[in-house]
Order: C-alpha cells, then structure tokens, then sequence
C-alpha cells in the first residue's frame, strides 16, 4: 500500500538542467538495508519518507513493499520481503533476490537511520524544487495569465512542497471535535478498548482505564507472588480477547 499522494516530479526537465538531478542512491540502498537489517529501523524511516521520495524507482518499489508489510503486522525481513514483491509482480523489476540479500548484507547497523532518510528527503525536495522551478518559469514566459494569478499560483506550488514533505502534524476543526466526542463517549460507556489496550481485568481497568501506548508498566511483587502468571494473563487478554 503506497503513502503520500503519489504525484511524479518531471525527471526531463532536471535533466535539461543537469544531467544528473539531485540523489542518494548509495543512501537510499542504507536506509533499505537497515530497515531489513534491524526491526527498530523500519518505524523511524517510515516517519520520514515516502515511496516516492527514493530517486530509484527499484528502491521506491522496495519501500512501498516494506512499507505493507510493516502496515500488515507482518515481519519485515528479505524473506518476507522476497513474497511481498514476488505477489506484486515486481521482483524482477528490483533485481531480484540477489539484490534484496545485498541490500541487508552492505550495512552493519541501523544506527544512523534518521539521518539518512533526512538526506533522501533533502534531495527529494532539491529535485522536487528544480522541477517546480522550471513549471513557474515556463508560465511566466509564456505570460498567458495574469501576473498575479501567475505569482499566487507560484506561491501555492513552492508551499505545496513544505506540505508533501511533512507529516500531517494538524487536524481540522471538525475532525478534531467529533474524534474528541468520540473518546468521551467511549470512556462514558466504558468502552476502554476504544482508547487503550485493556487489561482484562475489570477492577484495575476501571482504576487504570487500561494501558495507554505511552505506558511503561511494572509489575512489582515479592518472589513468589504470581507476577508472571498475571503478566502472561494481560498478555492473553489483550492478544485473544481484545484482539491486540
């Protein structure tokens, strides 16, 4: 399943420019790699890029594959990776197997994750700049607008790229009121899996309003006392009953 809204930045006109647009190919082969390499990788990039920011279309392939796996609840290794494109019909495409065994075999850690997915969107927004660039300067030579329709329509597509590259970070009003309805609604009706993972056990999720996703829970007590049977039970709960 592919993020983002899926517009194509016109690769000819970079090239009238330069004959190679901006990129990071070797970073975006790390990223991949690291993804595959260490599961804690895979949320950090996700937060940052979308398929369409990768200039290789074989790497952006890869990450919209790694990207329903992970939306899937699915492992995200080169195995999984290996049907994920296979059941697309774009293992081929990617180079196959070898490619996605070299991808996770040339990186030793995931480290610096964060830091090379931001370098992919730089140059995401370099290419995706030098594109609009070249869009403003044709209409403004041909001059078949109004001036100033031209410079607000100059305006929204430089602004344009600020929101594709960014996190939706805000809600409009309406959605924000009826989503905040919702909750008291639910915590009136005592509907606790609605807001939170529910603990299984009635008394403690009425005191607690059950476990919160930001939650660090501890279990306490001295040897002896049934901690890990009871932890195994929240697991149980949440896992069978409330199908978390």
């Amino acid at each position: 399943m592919s993020k983002g809204n899926g517009k194509n930045i016109d690769l000819d006109n970079l090239k009238k420019y330069s004959n190679q647009p901006p990129a990071a190919v070797d970073v975006e082969k790390k990223v991949l790699g690291a993804m595959l390499l260490e599961v804690e990788a895979v949320p950090k990039a996700i937060e940052i890029l979308k398929p369409e920011y990768f200039y290789d279309k074989k790497h952006s392939h890869i990450f919209n594959s790694i990207l329903s796996l992970y939306d899937s609840n699915e492992p995200v290794d080169t195995v999984t990776l290996y049907e994920e494109l296979k059941k697309d019909g774009r293992l081929d495409e990617v180079g196959g197997a070898a490619y996605l065994s070299k991808l996770a075999e040339d990186i030793s850690s995931a480290a610096n994750i964060d830091y090379h997915a931001r370098v992919i969107l730089e140059k995401w927004i370099l290419r995706k700049l030098i594109s609009t660039s070249f869009e403003i300067a044709t209409d403004a030579y041909q001059g078949r607008e109004d001036v100033f329709d031209l410079l607000d329509q100059a305006e929204a597509k430089i602004f344009s790229i600020s929101e594709e590259s960014t996190k939706e970070t805000f809600k409009s009003m309406d959605v924000a009121v009826r989503e905040a309805l919702e909750l008291i609604e639910s915590i009136h009706n005592k509907n606790i899996s609605a807001f939170s993972v529910p603990s299984g056990f009635y008394q403690l999720d009425e005191m607690l309003g059950g476990f919160q996703k930001s939650d660090l829970i501890i279990v306490a007590a001295r040897p002896s006392m049934g901690k890990t049977a009871f932890a195994l039970s929240l697991a149980r709960n949440a896992a069978i009953e409330h199908k978390v």
